[in-house]
């Protein structure tokens, strides 16, 4: 099976949440990590899942955690947004920006967070490290 094709089996296999395989694709290798599904890589699809497990196998077989998907969109984004304060303090602890702007809307994850989270949610993204007087970028 080539990359490609393993990269998108990958994508479905986060998708219908098969841990196993996941784990299984992740640790024989050849994986080509850029393929999308609807413009998200699997560091994506994952943290919209809310999978800590997942981010780490991938961050262990070496993919990019500021990966940005199509929308310029980062897996801090969607963690912030949904809340997966787990997979903000493991992206944190490895190094990955906290307050990266995206290319659609020139949005932080705090931003996003705003939007969808409670106070208290806000509160701990703060905590975490995430700037709360940032700005959006001129479009």
């Amino acid at each position: 099976m080539e990359a490609k094709e393993r990269g998108y089996k990958l994508l479905r296999s986060i998708s219908e949440d098969n841990g196993q395989e996941v784990k299984g694709l992740l640790t024989s290798g050849n994986i080509d990590f850029h393929v999308d599904q609807r413009g998200d890589n699997a560091i994506h699809l994952a943290a919209r899942k809310g999978s800590l497990d997942y981010i780490k196998f991938l961050h262990k077989a070496g993919v990019d955690l500021q990966q940005k998907n199509v929308h310029g969109n980062t897996a801090m984004h969607y963690a912030a947004r949904d809340g997966y304060l787990d997979i903000v303090d493991f992206l944190r602890t490895h190094k990955a920006d906290m307050n990266p702007l995206n290319d659609l809307e020139g949005e932080a994850p705090l931003h996003k967070a705003v939007r969808e989270q409670t106070m208290d949610v806000i509160e701990a993204l703060v905590d975490l490290g995430m700037d709360p007087n940032i700005k959006n970028k001129d479009r």
